[in-house]
């Protein structure tokens, strides 16, 4: 939610509300075998963002809003990717086509089209789409589905889209064997390793409780050492949570900490209010309030 990430998410449900709109993933790489320096790829994403606003200056690509009210967008600059926004009109896609081969000119770096894609609003044709992807040499796909292992669109089937958080954390216990470790050594493990992989995604979504329980359920098993087979829990799971001074051994509730870690991003909100993601999040789940008299809407967000 305080990330491209979180922008990323955002994109593919801004495109099926405004008609005839089109994004496009491109991804940069060197066309040399040495690797950029820091300072240059910060040059380089410069340089995308002044031809493209060179480009919607000229009228050639059109910003879009995912809510009335909300900062219009042109193009994100993301960790490693670009998304541009554009109508899907074939003077739109030569145009974006253009700039980019005009970066790539400019800068020596490459776009490698192949593995570039171009989601596109479901108000345009099948037709019209595949058109625009041949116009761009590029990817027609339904949905960017990942992006840094986050997913961009959340429905309703949430526990499917998340699973696998589940099957890392599966993987790791069936990977060590608990017999050869002590109870401190499982307990280094649970607290280093197991408990953060999904410190990531928690840090912008919601996740349900459920699920949560059932990665609580083979963290304990592990340390109970236990591989699907039955033992006795001789401690619950909420007291291994306590702190060590109050007697438990300091594990985190995953549930506790998911609230705190997307408290954290709300607090983001309110000490950055002119952030573009605090702009964006304000117009289209809480316009008119404040973050903290914000209400929980009929169709609310998992962030």
């Amino acid at each position: 939610m305080g990330n491209g990430a979180a922008h990323a998410s955002a994109t593919p449900q801004c495109l099926n509300i405004h008609c005839s709109k089109c994004s496009l993933w491109s991804n940069a790489s060197p066309n040399s075998s040495q690797l950029a320096a820091l300072h240059e790829k910060h040059a380089i994403q410069k340089g995308i963002q002044l031809h493209v606003a060179g480009g919607r200056t000229q009228g050639e690509i059109k910003e879009v809003a995912i809510a009335r009210g909300a900062p219009r967008t042109s193009h994100l600059l993301l960790v490693d990717d670009t998304i541009i926004f554009g109508i899907a009109r074939e003077e739109a896609m030569l145009a974006i086509k253009r700039i980019l081969r005009l970066f790539g000119q400019a800068s020596e770096q490459e776009v490698n089209f192949e593995k570039s894609s171009m989601v596109v609003s479901r108000n345009v044709g099948d037709m019209e789409k595949r058109r625009m992807a041949n116009i761009l040499g590029v990817m027609l796909v339904p949905r960017h589905e990942k992006y840094l292992g986050l997913p961009t669109i959340v429905g309703k089937a949430r526990g499917y889209l998340f699973q696998g958080i589940k099957d890392r954390v599966w993987c790791r216990v069936q990977g060590w064997n608990a017999k050869l470790l002590s109870q401190a050594g499982r307990g280094v493990l649970i607290k280093a390793v197991l408990q953060s992989i999904p410190t990531n995604v928690m840090s912008c979504f919601r996740l349900p409780d459920y699920f949560l329980h059932e990665i609580e359920v083979m963290m304990a098993n592990f340390w109970w050492h236990s591989k699907g087979e039955r033992c006795t829990h001789w401690v619950g799971w909420s007291e291994m949570c306590k702190p060590k001074e109050e007697g438990g051994l300091g594990f985190r509730e995953l549930k506790t900490f998911n609230r705190a870690l997307l408290a954290k991003q709300g607090w983001r909100l309110i000490k950055k209010p002119d952030s573009l993601v605090s702009q964006t999040l304000k117009a289209k789940y809480f316009p008119g309030l404040s973050f903290l008299d914000a209400q929980l809407g009929s169709r609310p967000s998992l962030t």
